[in-house]
């Protein structure tokens, strides 16, 4: 895709969390069960395996971040993009469709969080001072 690094990011959690959404509960017990005694052997490891590339996917996102002089994290890619689908991941324990927040309230209140951080700026603590 020919978007930047963070609405690439941005994109995909969108992408995950309408998935959960879409597939629910399905995809939630899958996270929460020991899911080889849940689910068919052939589609357990094709969940496996969309996990593996969607990390994958993260990792390269936040590399080219990092090139483009977009990201910088103290992590290494592949741990932040483990961190992107930890987050993503343990919503099978809180989220459910059509509660306080739909699918991209979640996935962009988490990629806001990832993007920018939650101290504020200087700037902005001055700003609410006045």
């Amino acid at each position: 895709s020919g978007d930047s690094p963070d609405v690439r990011l941005r994109n995909s959690m969108r992408v995950v969390m309408r998935a959960f959404e879409k597939h629910y509960p399905q995809l939630y017990i899958f996270f929460t069960e020991d899911s080889s005694s849940v689910i068919d052997q052939d589609l357990n490891k094709e969940i496996v395996a969309s996990g593996r590339r969607y990390e994958d996917l993260v990792d390269e996102i936040v590399r080219d971040g990092i090139k483009q002089g977009i990201f910088s994290t103290s992590l290494p890619p592949k741990v932040f993009a483990k961190t992107v689908t930890g987050m993503l991941n343990w919503t099978s324990r809180w989220f459910v469709p059509d509660g306080m927040l739909g699918a991209d309230d979640v996935a962009d209140g988490m990629a806001d969080t990832i993007l920018n951080g939650v101290m504020v700026t200087t700037t902005e603590r001055q700003g609410a001072r006045q």
